[in-house]
């Protein structure tokens, strides 16, 4: 099976309700203020997993205690963020996300990213979520994400 094959039919995996709660908590949480919110995923995950500052050469000689203003920190979470809301607002559009997706899995194939770096980021992206929302997030949302981070995950994992 073909790469794109396998984007394809992971893709089929997410449903419809899912694709509206992203794109609707993506609108209603995190749009307005996209850069601090994957700031604050990015440094929640690195305080929880330092060592991942080394897989990000932009961050590896910057001291822990300035990462927070950093503006190499600031460039990645706003790609990072723009990249989540392509593929989330590209669902309906199923060429032109296994395109995206093939371009985000061959960036973190690049980075040697693994799939448990995803879902390890997972919990830090909803600690986030919960903070903007000032409360827990349905369960609903939760699974919605989680699966979201799971297809990249599998996706990363199969791109060689």
């Amino acid at each position: 099976m073909t790469f794109r094959a396998f984007v394809d039919r992971i893709l089929d995996t997410i449903t419809d309700g899912e694709i509206e709660i992203l794109q609707t908590t993506f609108q209603d949480l995190l749009s307005t203020d996209m850069k601090k919110i994957g700031m604050d995923s990015f440094l929640v995950l690195m305080s929880h997993y330092p060592q991942y500052k080394q897989l990000w050469s932009q961050f590896r000689f910057i001291p822990d205690s300035s990462l927070i203003n950093a503006p190499e920190l600031q460039n990645f979470a706003q790609i990072y963020m723009g990249s989540l809301q392509c593929v989330i607002t590209q669902f309906s559009d199923r060429q032109l996300i296994i395109e995206t997706l093939e371009r985000i899995s061959k960036a973190h194939f690049n980075k040697k990213i693994k799939r448990y770096h995803i879902e390890h980021l997972l919990p830090c992206f909803l600690e986030i979520m919960e903070r903007k929302n000032k409360g827990p997030l349905d369960n609903e949302v939760k699974k919605a994400w989680s699966n979201l981070f799971s297809i990249i995950a599998s996706i990363v994992e199969q791109y060689k």
